[in-house]
């Protein structure tokens, strides 16, 4: 995303931070002008009055300049660091702190408002009202008078304008309804009656839904770099799966954004899930029970003979077809994957699988292996050679003809 311009964006959402400060201060400065005039003695004051407006001001420019910074570096693939001095701009801009700004819950209401302002839903509704204290919670609890959060809204005395209603709850834990100060305070404490208009409460929303695109993937980045820095807690792991390059299945670490495979592909039927063989099951459900992976292979075998201990027998050939297969299921995934770190953790697995068959096709004497086969069929002096019929079942597999040391001559009966 470099080269995104998200400066419109965060306009939207800085323009209602403070929702009625920009009505405040014109307030002031106009009631600062009446009192020059009309008091020229007190010429001093007025002027300290000023130079403190306009270092609030300067330090509100600031603010959002360090904070509009951050977002457009990470919407722009750029890592934008957490400093000491962006933690006090968040600090006094507390809709714009990534820990309000990505709770569940705020962009819940983000998602909420957006519907809103398609005319789906309506404004006047409690399910308005639950959305509004979720993404203004930070300023409706400011100023004195006890906790607060909304309980209502209702139309203005001017068109297009409204109110909220607070629900106010005193250090003794008695609640009262009252409606929304500008400073948040108590009506008839020198306080008057806010009231605002729609866009001043839509527009930060619908400038909080911009970031949230404008960062599009370098989200989960950003995100991870809140996280590892300890300014966001971390998220619990989760692993979800999704599909690779080729239908391959792959496993997504929600936290870390980490990858792994998945031994197998999707299916062609209907629904398209990945479904393990019965094998597969069988040795996932061993290891979760504390056997190593070659442990649950060995045991696998031992239940495919039926829980003899044979060495040699029908079971081990199909030990060896087992690991034939895990082999050619390795190598169309190689095909699939295009990641360097990926195709070499691959290939480590199968020349890992390829040793492990050729070490048990040495101990059985199995076809491909000189010496040892001829060693072990050859038949005593006493006994005639004679090797198994076609249609001979051993231990639940059906000789097919040919080499009866080769496991491909051996059908599952």
């Amino acid at each position: 995303m470099a080269g995104l311009d998200t400066r419109g964006a965060f306009d939207g959402l800085v323009q209602g931070f403070n929702m009625m400060d920009a009505y405040n201060h014109r307030k002031a400065s106009s009631a600062r002008a009446d009192q020059q005039v009309q008091m020229q003695q007190r010429g001093l004051d007025m002027r300290e009055q000023e130079f403190a407006a306009q270092q609030d001001d300067r330090q509100k420019q600031q603010d959002q300049q360090q904070i509009a910074q951050f977002y457009t570096g990470w919407a722009s693939g750029i890592d934008a660091p957490i400093t000491p001095e962006l933690e006090q701009a968040f600090e006094r801009n507390k809709l714009a702190d990534p820990r309000h700004l990505f709770r569940p819950e705020t962009e819940a209401a983000v998602q909420y408002a957006d519907k809103l302002a398609k005319g789906e839903g309506s404004l006047f509704s409690k399910q308005t009202v639950d959305a509004m204290n979720d993404f203004y919670a930070p300023r409706v609890n400011r100023g004195n008078g006890g906790k607060k959060r909304l309980a209502g809204m209702y139309p203005g005395q001017k068109d297009g304008s409204f109110v909220f209603e607070l629900e106010v709850e005193d250090e003794q834990g008695n609640k009262r309804l009252a409606p929304m100060t500008v400073n948040r305070g108590l009506e008839g404490e020198d306080d008057e009656v806010a009231q605002y208009e729609i866009d001043q409460a839509i527009g930060p929303v619908m400038g909080a839904k911009s970031i949230y695109q404008a960062l599009g993937q370098n989200r989960d980045k950003m995100l991870g770099y809140l996280r590892s820095s300890g300014y966001l807690p971390k998220e619990a792991e989760k692993w979800e799966r999704v599909e690779g390059p080729d239908g391959a299945i792959l496993q997504r670490n929600t936290a870390t954004g980490e990858m792994k495979s998945v031994v197998g592909r999707k299916s062609a039927g209907a629904g398209g899930a990945y479904a393990p063989s019965s094998d597969v099951k069988t040795l996932e459900y061993l290891k979760a029970n504390g056997m190593s992976d070659q442990q649950a292979r060995d045991e696998l075998v031992r239940l495919k003979r039926g829980g003899s201990d044979s060495s040699i027998s029908a079971g081990d050939r199909y030990r060896v077809t087992f690991l034939t297969n895990q082999i050619k299921e390795i190598d169309s995934q190689l095909e699939a994957f295009p990641d360097p770190e990926a195709e070499a953790a691959l290939r480590q697995q199968r020349e890992q699988l390829v040793q492990a068959r050729q070490g048990l096709a040495s101990d059985l004497g199995l076809a491909g292996v000189p010496g040892q086969q001829q060693a072990r069929q050859e038949p005593k002096p006493s006994q005639p050679q004679q090797g198994p019929k076609v249609g001979h079942v051993e231990d639940g597999y059906e000789f097919l003809g040919g080499d009866p040391a080769d496991p491909e001559n051996w059908s599952k009966k």
